[in-house]
């Protein structure tokens, strides 16, 4: 009875085996038509945007169709740079029509490939290989060469991303008018549609020309500041000998560590102050006339060359503070 029953199992599942037993080799795509147009606008390459060494090839392209093919553009089209007959770093173009596009070389890639400024490399937008069957200069494949007039290299990174920058604000001026859309502000900044598109034909472009975009994340400069201690080191030399010879003896004993004297009586006489205007404002019941009262009790402290500064601004600080909360609360 089982074995009737896993034949009967075996034949309902057999005509869902069979095409998977079947193998069909996978077959490339068909290629769309040649183009109307191919043709490339503009190129533009950089050397040392994000580090010292990089390459950045920026290329403005025309793959002219009407209306754009089924295929995808990034299964049919490439944008690539070729070093003679020797072919460098490629990149799937995303869109078809009149548009642009960017290949990004590290300083490692750029070593391996043997690039150098004003190489006469050739720029190559043309049809997937593994597509069209064969491919003719002009009629689905277009190459151009980079001249010197093309390369760009400032004397830092900064002047190099001001050259990028630049260009980008007049290739976004460009392709307003092809396409018929607003990329730019009226203060000549990216706008939100400007951001998307660069950003997406440039990774990484809002990170080193932060500026050409209508919102931007800076951050103000700052240095430290440079002081001198010739005042408080003026008070604390007026402690004396003697005086501090007891206060070292007293840290020793409280502490157990030597040189503490200057420390426990700066903490001393800080807790003698709180005692004290806690006292007076207990007594008086007027925040304002314990601190008159106590403050003059720590500045003599600084007079002395007991207690540092800095422990009399944290105290009045905290008497601050605190008569405000109180003052505040006494209003509601």
């Amino acid at each position: 009875m089982n074995l009737r029953l896993k034949l009967c199992r075996l034949l309902v599942l057999l005509p869902v085996l069979l095409p998977l037993l079947v193998v069909t080799p996978v077959l490339a795509g068909d290629p769309p038509d040649p183009p109307s147009e191919i043709t490339i606008e503009s190129v533009k390459a950089y050397e040392g945007l994000w580090e010292a060494g990089d390459m950045l090839f920026l290329i403005e392209y025309k793959v002219m169709y009407t209306p754009d093919p089924t295929q995808d553009p990034q299964d049919t089209f490439l944008v690539g740079i070729w070093d003679g007959t020797t072919k460098g770093p490629d990149r799937a173009l995303d869109y078809y029509q009149h548009n642009f596009t960017s290949i990004y070389m590290t300083p490692a890639q750029v070593a391996s490939f043997g690039y150098v400024l004003n190489d006469e490399l050739k720029v190559r937008v043309l049809g997937n290989p593994s597509i069209f069957p064969s491919l003719s200069e002009g009629v689905d494949m277009r190459t151009t060469t980079l001249t010197a007039g093309r390369w760009l290299k400032g004397s830092s990174l900064d002047i190099t991303r001001g050259y990028l920058a630049d260009w980008s604000i007049v290739l976004a001026r460009d392709l307003e008018e092809s396409w018929g859309i607003t990329l730019l502000t009226s203060g000549g900044k990216l706008n939100s549609t400007g951001m998307v598109k660069f950003k997406e034909a440039i990774p990484g472009l809002d990170s080193i020309c932060p500026t050409i975009f209508q919102v931007y994340s800076s951050y103000p400069g700052y240095e430290d500041p440079t002081y001198t201690k010739s005042f408080e080191t003026t008070l604390q030399g007026r402690m004396g000998a003697r005086l501090e010879a007891v206060l070292d003896g007293l840290g020793q004993w409280v502490v157990g560590k030597p040189n503490m004297g200057r420390l426990v009586g700066g903490a001393g006489l800080a807790l003698i102050f709180f005692v004290l205007s806690g006292r007076i404002f207990i007594a008086t019941g007027s925040v304002p006339t314990s601190i008159v009262v106590s403050l003059p009790f720590l500045f003599a402290g600084n007079i002395i060359g007991i207690l540092p500064l800095s422990i009399t601004f944290i105290a009045a600080f905290l008497v601050a503070l605190f008569f405000s909360v109180t003052f505040i609360l006494g209003r509601l």
